[in-house]
Order: C-alpha cells, then sequence, then structure tokens
C-alpha cells in the first residue's frame, strides 16, 4: 500500500490534486488498516482543499478526527482546513493537542506558530518557528519554520538576527532561493505581514491561500507504519 500512497503524494506534490482524488478514490477500502488508513484521510482531505471543495474536506477531516482523535497528523490535516475556513481558533486548538501529543513534531510547531502570528501572538508565535526548527533532525530540513521566523525578525527589527538565521539554513541547503533573495533583502524592515494575518469579524475568507501551510507529506505513510499502530490513543 505504501507504493500507492507514495504515488498519491507526488501527484499531490506536483498539483495534480484532481489526479491525486482519483486514485485516492480508487484505492480506498472500508476495511483500510489504520497504518494506510491514517495517511488515506490526510491527503484525501489536502486534494479536496486544493481542488477548492472546502465543505467536503471539513466533513472528512472532522470524521477522521472522530476515529483518530489523539493521531497528530490527522489533527494537523484538520487544522489546516479550519484554517482555511477561517476560523483560526479552532485552528490553534487542533495544532496546540498535535503539539501536546507528539511535542517534538515539526510540522505542528510550525502550524500553530502561523496561526499564533496571524492572532498577533508574536511572542508565542517566533517560539513555536523556533521549537520547530529545533526539532528537524535525521537529515530533514523544513523552510517553512525559517522563512517565516525570519520575516517575523525583520518586521521587528531584528535584521542581525535574521541574517544569522538564514545563514544558519543556507548552510544546510545552500541552494534555496527562498532563503538566498531573503537574505539579499536582510536590511530592509518593511516586511509585509501576511495578507491574512488580520481575519475579518465573521473569520477569514474562506479558501484564501495561508502563508506556507505545512501538510503531512511524503513521510506520513511510512512513519505511521514504523509505529507499529496498535489503535486510537485515549484521550
Amino acid at each position: 500500500m505504501l507504493t500507492k500512497l507514495d504515488a498519491i503524494a507526488s501527484r499531490l506534490d506536483q498539483g495534480a490534486s484532481d489526479s491525486a482524488l482519483r486514485l485516492l478514490r480508487n484505492c480506498w477500502e472500508p476495511e483500510m488498516p489504520a497504518c494506510d488508513r491514517i495517511p488515506t484521510y490526510c491527503m484525501w482531505t489536502r486534494a479536496l482543499c486544493e481542488t477548492g471543495d472546502f465543505d467536503a474536506a471539513l466533513t472528512l477531516a472532522c470524521r477522521a478526527a472522530q476515529e483518530f482523535p489523539r493521531e497528530p497528523d490527522i489533527l494537523i490535516a484538520l487544522g489546516n482546513v479550519y484554517d482555511i475556513h477561517g476560523e483560526l481558533e479552532d485552528a490553534r486548538e487542533a495544532f496546540a493537542v498535535a503539539v501536546d501529543i507528539e511535542p517534538q513534531g515539526v510540522l505542528q510547531r510550525y502550524n500553530l506558530g502561523a496561526i499564533l502570528e496571524r492572532l498577533d501572538e508574536e511572542g508565542e508565535a517566533e517560539a513555536c518557528y523556533r521549537q520547530s526548527i529545533a526539532a528537524q533532525q535525521d537529515g530533514f530540513v523544513m523552510a517553512e519554520p525559517y522563512m517565516a521566523l525570519g520575516a517575523l525578525l525583520r518586521r521587528a527589527g531584528r535584521i542581525q538576527e535574521a541574517e544569522v538565521l538564514y545563514g544558519e539554513f543556507l548552510e544546510e541547503d545552500p541552494m534555496h532561493v527562498d532563503a538566498l533573495v531573503e537574505r539579499a533583502l536582510r536590511t530592509s524592515v518593511e516586511v509585509p505581514r501576511p495578507a491574512d494575518r488580520r481575519p475579518s469579524a465573521g473569520g477569514r475568507r474562506r479558501g484564501q491561500a495561508s502563508r506556507g501551510r505545512a501538510w503531512p507529506g511524503r513521510g506520513v505513510a511510512a512513519r505511521i507504519a514504523g509505529r507499529a499502530y496498535a489503535g486510537p490513543r485515549g484521550r
């Protein structure tokens, strides 16, 4: 099953969400084991969001969370859908629970930071970004928390700290274009805030792009299989 899920993940990474949806529908089985069911839920939710079917994505994400209420990847997907719907407090709660369950998780730390930043809680957002960076290991380098933290530091006028941060990241990934551009602009403090930073009274417009939203990706299936899944964890 991992080969099929890897193929679907590749389609999503390539932007072929319609094709990924067809593959997901074809591979779905009612008796699918949890080690396959969890990444399938995550990728199906992402594909629905990327094809604009936000209501179906929310329905599926909530169903998955009911079935696996203590599974970090499911909670990350749920938080992303709430984010897309403009329900930032619900997104915050989903990511916070995922962090509580798996404190060393890189994705949930970063996504929680992005939500906190848009809620004007920049101190807590900075802490989340730094924790996400610190949790990266085994050769895995995720650019988003570096870029988000660098932009936050530059907005605060902490240019020297931002330069050090970009330098650290470029040591890990010397050819990363975004980091190179950010570093070239490091003397500027006029860094625009995320466009969707301040939601309206009714919440951010549904489907509006969120900077750097991170989804459970290609490694989800293998990681879950490697955990020797033993059923839903209790609250």
